[in-house]
């Protein structure tokens, strides 16, 4: 699988069948992304329960395809019987049920209801077709062209950074929690 924020460089992958090209869409919608069972990541919508999160996206909603850190968490669920909702088992791994956690909280703490995300439109996931490439001297391909504009960079230095900054805070809390 080939999964990329830029459309422009999916479209390369188009004519090689051997890869499923998978687009990585950074804005509020309903798309299954990477999912991580480590306890300061797990959605509390699911109740702490990274088997109750996969067994809600496959087993509810139906997904071919799971992307995620833990791939034995999502091999032994999808190994196991009890992920057959369908099946005569004495225990089934339920799904979450929407808005169940919703009744456990009180009323105070509830957040303040959100109006849906906009729905997302071809401008909004489609990026500018990739540069010409360059000679090594620096000229492009079809001088007649102009100069080419540099796309916008993929998000994953971003990432990268940011991770590293928690990384920091996290140890410096420790350090300072510690006494040093």
């Amino acid at each position: 699988m080939i999964q990329s924020d830029d459309t422009s460089v999916l479209s390369k992958f188009k004519n090689v069948p051997a890869y499923k090209r998978v687009l990585s869409i950074k804005e509020i919608i309903a798309y299954v992304s990477v999912l991580r069972n480590e306890y300061v990541a797990i959605a509390f919508d699911f109740f702490s329960d990274p088997v109750v999160e996969l067994a809600t996206y496959v087993g509810r909603l139906g997904i071919d395809g799971v992307v995620t850190d833990y791939p034995k968490t999502a091999d032994a669920y999808l190994r196991s019987p009890c992920s057959d909702l369908n099946a005569k088992v004495a225990y089934s791994i339920l799904p979450a049920e929407a808005g169940a956690l919703l009744g456990l909280a009180e009323p105070e703490v509830l957040p303040p209801a959100e109006a849906p995300g906009p729905p997302l439109t071809v401008d909004d996931v489609v990026d500018p077709p990739l540069p010409q490439v360059s000679s090594s001297n620096g000229s492009t391909a079809d001088p007649a062209a102009g100069p080419v504009k540099a796309p916008p960079r993929s998000s994953g230095r971003a990432n990268a950074t940011n991770m590293g900054l928690h990384l920091l805070g996290i140890l410096l809390i420790s350090l300072l929690s510690a006494g040093y």
